[in-house]
């Protein structure tokens, strides 16, 4: 966790779109693999043209807004923000490709533990509102690819019942993980939760994070495990 790097003039910027963009009559926001349809949205600020065409042909490219100006700024902005931390860091080289806003209706059950690609890569992201419910990441002994789907893989079983790591944010922080660990956008209560996400460029071409969303069945059926 980064804290309090995130400039509020972004934050609000990115609010304001958020929430223009959920707008009564506006189905921009796509439902993301919730554990209720259409509980949890997200659209795309911008991308690379390889992964707005793949989206295109998976009849997912309804949710980019990313030729919009309030669309660019904030994406623009929150990339270089993002590549500066990493660079900081020391965690990549690689340049952040896609952002996008994410919500949860209010009441919502969340999503249902996943990782978001096999090989992993960084994300950042931030809340829009406060008392936002911060993503669940699971206690793990973290794996990459290909060390993950191999014989000697660590990954546990029994995804559901693992604890969360134990942590809170507040508007202003950024939440850095690796896009294949395991994870979950959290159940909410009585208010909308809006974040801003942006992911690095992957090295295996035509891997993006919302390319096959790896529940537990999938990561099993056809990865060897020891324990």
């Amino acid at each position: 966790m980064v804290k309090n790097i995130v400039p509020q003039n972004l934050v609000k910027e990115a609010l304001a779109l958020a929430e223009a963009s959920d707008g009564v009559n506006d189905t921009r926001f796509a439902s993301i693999h919730s554990q209720t349809e259409g509980e949890v949205g997200r659209v795309i600020l911008g991308t690379t043209d390889a992964h707005l065409d793949q989206l295109r042909s998976n009849e997912g490219a309804g949710s980019y807004i990313g030729d919009e100006r309030a669309a660019i700024n904030v994406h623009s902005q929150f990339k270089t923000l993002c590549e500066s931390v990493a660079r900081d860091y020391d965690l990549t080289e690689q340049p952040f490709v896609t952002s996008e806003l994410v919500k949860n209706e209010p009441n919502s059950q969340g999503q249902n533990d996943h990782m978001d690609n096999w090989q992993g890569v960084w994300v950042m992201m931030t809340p829009l509102v406060p008392k936002c419910a911060i993503t669940c990441i699971k206690q793990q002994t973290y794996q990459d690819y290909p060390e993950n789907r191999g014989p000697d893989t660590r990954v546990p079983r029994n995804w559901d019942s693992l604890a969360d790591i134990p942590l809170t944010w507040e508007v202003g922080d950024l939440l850095v993980m690796r896009s294949n660990c395991i994870h979950a956008g959290p159940p909410t209560g009585e208010e909308r939760r809006y974040i801003l996400f942006a992911s690095e460029q992957s090295s295996r071409p035509g891997e993006y994070t919302d390319t096959k969303v790896i529940r537990e069945e999938d990561f099993f059926a056809d990865v060897p495990h020891n324990s």
